[in-house]
């Protein structure tokens, strides 16, 4: 409050800011010092990575390529549709129950009757896990001439 000196006591309407201003100060340099002290870090373990060869597949993998043109390979060796069944059975056979695993790889132009085909034919023969991989085939493997369909399909 200020004070007036002199004649005329009328009211004044005027705000004084310095309490106001003396409030802000001391909340700023409040969190001024505050802030830095609240700044937490987490501690956190990342997995430490590896660097695995995904081209080589394990030789007691059994694989079974459909390429575009209807040739199917178990194991990068041609084999008929008539024999696929068969021959895939054999090799689940000298396998341990929970090891009969079987992947299929076909081409992404490959007819997907072939696709069902196969992995009815695979669950025929045995196997007790079927799964997919979606990775493009080797030229190597869609060049080979093509047995013919099974008439069914």
């Amino acid at each position: 409050m200020s004070m007036s000196v002199g004649g005329g006591g009328g009211i004044k309407s005027e705000i004084n800011v310095t309490p106001l201003v003396d409030v802000v100060l001391v909340l700023l340099i409040i969190f001024m010092v505050l802030t830095p002290l609240l700044e937490k870090s987490l501690d956190v373990r990342v997995p430490s990575s590896q660097t695995v060869q995904a081209d080589q597949l394990p030789s007691e993998q059994l694989v079974v390529n459909i390429d575009a043109t209807g040739v199917v390979r178990l194991n990068e060796e041609p084999v008929s549709w008539e024999a696929y069944v068969p021959r895939l059975a054999a090799q689940l056979e000298q396998r341990a129950e929970a090891e009969r695993v079987v992947i299929v790889v076909a081409a992404d132009d490959a007819p997907y009757r072939l696709l069902v085909h196969a992995f009815d034919g695979a669950r025929q023969a045995g196997a007790r896990t079927l799964g997919m991989n979606t990775d493009v085939l080797p030229a190597a493997l869609t060049v080979a001439p093509a047995p013919t369909a099974p008439a069914g399909l």
